[in-house]
């Protein structure tokens, strides 16, 4: 199957790329010029140590939202499930949450950018359902883990993985899980190759948490990692992984509607240390989304303004440490509980539902001089 040997065409395509330089800077050496063949393994060693993939970030030049309403909007969820993009398969896998009549759905689906379609992929068994869920992708192995979620009678603890290779959902049952929770999220730390969860709330709007805990696959253990000082106590947590900067971002949002309790933190799982970071200027919503831009090395915030009382789209920059609006042209209707991914493939950003508007948009980014 596809996804069984995905760690096998990682490194395949890896490797092959290795010899065939190392190759040829050795036919150099004895043809040409060992100086010249030391030049081309400099070369080779700059390349497998940065990304290709960031392009110049933005966040310090105008930037324009474009929004183009996404003809499909077939897939049976609307509200309060999260969205997230599968890179080796090139789709965006929901699950859970409420229909638009509220319903719950226990559905997994598919969408595929380039053919605009959303597919209902049936698989044979899977969580029970949810709502305020949190979902990631984790790279290193293909696959998208799930945890917690409310069934508004009780809250959940448990951790699933999705492969979508063999449309399967699998309940990993590690040791010493967090408390039961909702309205968290998780983030995938590439470079320690563990996911991180922080806060939520309790089933039934019951009290929140402000814990940091790492889940190790290779271990299949959690473990609270206590860092000396937390952020606030928060729900609807907003929480990416910046890969450039190797750092785990959180928004928080203000608190009935006090915008003073708005903030910017930074994760750095080395020192266990989280840091709130001095801003001019921010974001000023709470049910809102947050999605890391692997092309650009940049956070992308879409959500409600509790100074504008309108949408708005902002772009973190952590290297610049700024935060800069986007302009738009038009907007979707006012949203919250939507669903936010971003594709990188195609360099755009699809939200999926969300009340009272349940259409689905995509967003892309452009700086203003394009």
């Amino acid at each position: 199957m596809i996804s069984n040997t995905f760690e096998h065409t990682k490194q395949l395509v890896k490797n092959s790329y290795v010899i065939t330089w190392l190759l040829l800077a050795m036919e150099i050496c004895k043809r040409v010029s060992c100086t010249l063949a030391l030049c081309l393994v400099s070369l080779l060693v700059l390349s497998c140590t940065s990304d290709s993939q960031y392009q110049n970030p933005t966040a310090l030049q105008p930037l324009v939202a474009e929004w183009i309403k996404s003809p499909a909007n077939n897939q049976t969820m609307k509200v309060e499930y999260p969205a997230v993009y599968d890179t080796f398969h090139q789709r965006i896998i929901a699950f859970g949450g409420r229909a638009g009549n509220w319903d719950g759905v226990s559905e997994t689906w598919a969408y595929d950018f380039k053919a605009d379609t959303w597919t209902n992929m049936l698989p044979p068994t899977g969580p029970p359902w949810r709502a305020s869920h949190a979902m990631v992708y984790d790279p290193d192995r293909g696959k998208i883990l799930l945890f917690g979620g409310d069934d508004f009678t009780k809250a959940f603890n448990d951790l699933w993985e999705y492969d979508y290779g063999l449309n399967t959902w699998t309940e990993l049952t590690p040791a010493n899980p967090p408390d039961a929770r909702q309205m968290h999220n998780i983030v995938y730390d590439e470079k320690n190759e563990v996911m991180l969860l922080f806060g939520g709330r309790r089933a039934g709007g019951g009290a929140g948490f402000s814990d940091t805990w790492e889940y190790d696959h290779k271990t299949n253990r959690w473990r609270l990692l206590n860092p000396p000082q937390s952020p606030p106590i928060r729900d609807h947590v907003n929480l990416v992984y910046d890969i450039q900067h190797q750092k785990t971002i959180l928004y928080c949002g203000p608190i009935s509607h006090n915008i003073s309790e708005i903030s910017t933190w930074a994760y750095d799982y080395g020192t266990n240390t989280w840091s709130k970071l001095s801003l001019e200027q921010s974001p000023s919503g709470d049910h809102s989304g947050l999605v890391y831009n692997r092309n650009a090395g940049t956070t992308t915030y879409f959500g409600n303004s509790e100074i504008t009382d309108s949408l708005e789209v902002w772009v973190f920059d952590y290297g610049s440490m700024v935060w800069i609006q986007a302009s738009s042209a038009i907007l979707p209707l006012y949203k919250e509980h939507f669903g936010m991914a971003y594709d990188s493939d195609h360099n755009t950003y699809l939200i999926t539902g969300g009340f009272p508007d349940h259409k689905n948009w995509i967003l892309k980014i452009t700086t203003g001089s394009n």
